[in-house]
């Protein structure tokens, strides 16, 4: 499950943008990231697909996997062909393809992809610097000050009309990169609670590892 939780932090943490400065932050870079984040919680879900590439130097070639990710509140649907992952607010299901495998955790608010929760986490912590324009836009690189975070820097391009992120690349301090390219973004969609929760009764010979 912590290969699970990371992702859903650098998932959530690309799609919020959500590292905005307190201190010592670019005023310009700041202004943005605030106009993004604004933006963002105006919406009452959200939908992207998106292209995450893993690079590391002990691996021979990038590790690149295309999914799609829904978000409405704490609610939250990821999905790649070989595994999906489901919140309802209140529980969590992790299903492996191949394995038909299901298992279901109670969800923790402290490390779920809470909009709320992210943004008071990533609010803290961090110094931005604007590192000009990218084509259609705005490059930012982040900082983290915390010492025991798993990354040390993100940089992230945001549109310069839509105001939302296109791009990120998440630096962690074991010389890994995870890059997310965001596509097809698509806002107020007005999804029904019942696409985050998982049915196994769709599903012949499925095992099920409850560890509620």
């Amino acid at each position: 499950m912590k290969i699970f939780k990371l992702f859903t932090a650098i998932l959530t943490l690309t799609l919020l943008v959500s590292m905005t400065t307190q201190a010592q932050g670019d005023p310009k870079a700041d202004k943005i990231l605030k106009e993004s984040q604004a933006k963002f919680k105006s919406f009452k879900d959200v939908s992207a697909t998106f292209t995450y590439t893993l690079s590391n130097p002990n691996l021979d070639k990038p590790v690149i996997k295309k999914g799609s990710v829904k978000m409405a509140g704490d609610k939250y649907a990821i999905e790649f062909s070989e595994e999906k992952f489901y919140c309802n607010g209140k529980t969590v299901w992790v299903y492996m393809v191949e394995d038909n495998e299901v298992t279901i955790t109670d969800a923790d608010p402290e490390e779920g992809m809470s909009i709320d929760r992210i943004y008071s986490v990533y609010e803290k912590d961090t110094k931005s610097r604007f590192d000009g324009e990218e084509g259609t836009d705005y490059k930012i690189t982040l900082f983290m000050l915390d010492k025991n975070s798993d990354f040390w820097k993100a940089e992230v391009l945001i549109n310069k009309t839509t105001k939302l992120i296109s791009k990120a690349t998440m630096f962690g301090r074991t010389g890994s990169t995870y890059e997310y390219k965001l596509q097809d973004m698509k806002t107020n969609n007005g999804f029904a609670d019942g696409i985050f929760i998982f049915d196994p009764n769709k599903y012949d010979d499925i095992y099920i590892n409850d560890m509620r």
